[in-house]
């Protein structure tokens, strides 16, 4: 039809170009389909690669728990994957546990930070320094235990360790909220508290 429409316009040259469009379309279009195709293949792979990943980490994770369960709150939260995430079959959800420790200079009142406790918490005190020490509850971050009630501050040797509750150290929430440790040697003292409950 091409003489015909020589009239219109249309001459070989046009016909030529629109083929040459067709093929680069096409030629455009497959391409489009291999890179969509590439793009699926490869999001696959690295949803497999991720699903075996997250596979390990949650066993590793799952072991870390186990070994610290019981033993060692902080650790044990280093192996939670989330925040919220419970114990698993089996297990018993650890005390939430508040870990410090310090060095105490010697002949001083060292002030540990522990919050939100009510006094019901259970509290292990390790004295992993070569000097004894002395434990309580006080109003101020400075006061000696000298000036307390009798029986609230509990004297821990070096290399021991004290178990009770925060109660049985004086914790009174009106009146005896900070948690004080006293060195009356000459020697650099070291102390680990841990209040769980």
């Amino acid at each position: 039809l091409l003489p015909a429409l020589n009239a219109q316009g249309l001459t070989q040259a046009h016909v030529d170009q629109v083929e040459q469009y067709v093929e680069d379309f096409d030629l455009v279009w497959d391409a489009q389909d291999k890179a969509i195709e590439n793009r699926d293949t490869a999001v696959q792979a690295r949803i497999a690669a991720g699903n075996a990943l997250y596979k390990e980490m949650v066993e590793l994770a799952d072991l870390g728990k186990r070994i610290w369960l019981n033993v060692d709150g902080s650790k044990y939260n280093e192996y939670v994957l989330y925040p919220n995430q419970g114990a698993g079959p089996g297990e018993q959800e650890p005390p939430a546990q508040q870990v410090v420790e310090s060095d105490v200079a010697p002949m001083a009142v060292v002030s540990l930070s522990v919050t939100e406790i009510d006094g019901t918490e259970a509290i292990k005190v390790f004295n992993d320094g070569p000097t004894k020490l002395t434990v309580y509850f006080a109003a101020m971050p400075t006061d000696m235990p000298s000036i307390l009630p009798p029986a609230i501050a509990v004297n821990v040797d070096a290399g021991m360790e004290w178990n009770g509750t925060v109660a049985g150290l004086g914790h009174d929430p009106m009146a005896r909220t900070y948690l004080n440790v006293y060195n009356e040697t000459p020697m650099l003292g070291h102390v680990q508290v841990t209040v769980a409950g």
